[in-house]
């Protein structure tokens, strides 16, 4: 891959002069950059990257997307990650966003400023609450224009996704923590002998869930399922 871009970069890069301004784009990953944490996964791994001395000294600025970190890579020439414009993944959260100014003249070096890197504050901010549902609500209202992610502390009932959406209409992740040291009911491999009905409401009853309307969905679902079954 490294080999390919290679000669591609050397094709695109063959009229750079020193009498021209002689800039370079890319959108690809540099080896050992920092990421951000909103990348693919499978964009950043395997052998899906270059080092940054592919690019040629002819080249006064490289400029790069693709990780959404901002930083400078090193090479003899100034090649820069930007970063992407906006927080894209909640693992960006803590990850200001910038745009980077540059003045560049023919055969000169460029030049960054100390007003070179400009912080962009507009789109939607990432934000996680963790607590129970009153907690994440009085929070959640505190950030009405960003995005949340919620890591909820409450006993699993129907519907709580729904009435945490309606009072905090950003919340784009819900997940439900659970007690990692709550009681469990281990089970023959058989299911000890029991109906379907009997095992649903013993899971009930170990992930302490009491709401009928669970259980009646299960019972509505398993009737469905009976009458679709071949005899």
């Amino acid at each position: 891959y490294s080999a390919n871009y290679r000669v591609l970069v050397e094709h695109l890069c063959q009229d750079f002069a020193r009498d021209t301004v002689n800039l370079a784009m890319a959108h690809v990953a540099i080896a050992d950059a920092e990421l951000g944490g909103g990348e693919r996964t499978a964009q950043t791994i395997f052998d899906y990257w270059i080092p940054a001395s592919l690019f040629p000294q002819s080249a006064q600025y490289v400029a790069l997307g693709h990780i959404h970190k901002k930083q400078r890579c090193p090479a003899a020439i100034e090649v820069r990650y930007s970063g992407s414009p906006l927080q894209l993944d909640f693992g960006e959260v803590l990850d200001q966003k910038y745009v980077i100014v540059f003045d560049v003249k023919p055969g000169q070096a460029p030049v960054v400023g100390t007003d070179g890197e400009v912080k962009l504050t507009s789109g939607k901010q990432l934000r996680t609450l963790k607590g129970t549902f009153e907690q994440v609500v009085t929070q959640g209202r505190e950030h009405p224009d960003a995005f949340l992610r919620v890591f909820l502390e409450e006993p699993q009932r129907a519907g709580l996704s729904d009435a945490l959406r309606e009072a905090l209409p950003n919340a784009v992740d819900i997940r439900l923590i659970r007690d990692p040291f709550e009681a469990r009911v281990d089970l023959p491999a058989d299911g000890g002998g029991l109906s379907y009905v009997e095992l649903f409401a013993q899971y009930l009853e170990e992930r302490h869930i009491s709401d009928a309307r669970v259980q009646r969905l299960f019972d509505e679902l398993l009737e469905d399922a009976h009458a679709a079954a071949p005899a």
